[in-house]
């Protein structure tokens, strides 16, 4: 099996994601330490400051829209599976940390963040992946990310 990280596309994806948490961990002075790209792992890194773990990160790059667009066209809401973000939640909990969302708008070279406590869920028709435009019908979340910090890169 193929991993999305593992094609062409995903493999620019992982570029930006990169880039995007290096300029963070800048900023702010973190760590970031991604999980295997070889499996497919519950979260994709962790947090680190002063050698105390701070909190579970889902990282994901967004193509075709600029920040205002994000704002209008979708309303402010981050699409992610919601089997993902509840087992990021799940395994933050667990850990006694945040869990901490990172959507990088390419086009507009915007990071937003914020710690995700909530978010609204609903079956929609979205893409497969990365690497399949193939329409499928998922339970997904929708993170508000009204109110998010965000960095210029």
């Amino acid at each position: 099996m193929v991993l999305n990280c593992q094609s062409k596309k995903g493999k620019q994806a992982m570029q930006e994601e990169r880039l995007a948490m290096q300029s963070f961990c800048d900023v702010f002075k973190y760590q970031w330490h991604e999980t295997p790209h070889n499996t497919m792992a519950a979260c994709d890194g962790v947090l680190v400051k002063e050698g105390e773990l701070k909190a579970v990160g889902e990282v994901k790059c967004r193509y075709n829209v600029g920040f205002e667009d994000f704002f209008d066209r979708f309303n402010g809401e981050w699409l992610v599976t919601a089997s993902k973000l509840q087992k990021c939640k799940d395994i933050a909990d667990g850990l006694g940390v945040n869990f901490v969302g990172f959507l990088y708008l390419v086009d507009s070279k915007k990071l937003l963040f914020k710690p995700i406590t909530s978010w609204r869920s609903e079956e929609t028709e979205t893409i497969t992946n990365i690497n399949n435009p193939t329409l499928v019908k998922r339970l997904n979340g929708f993170v508000d990310m009204a109110g998010s910090k965000y960095l210029s890169l």
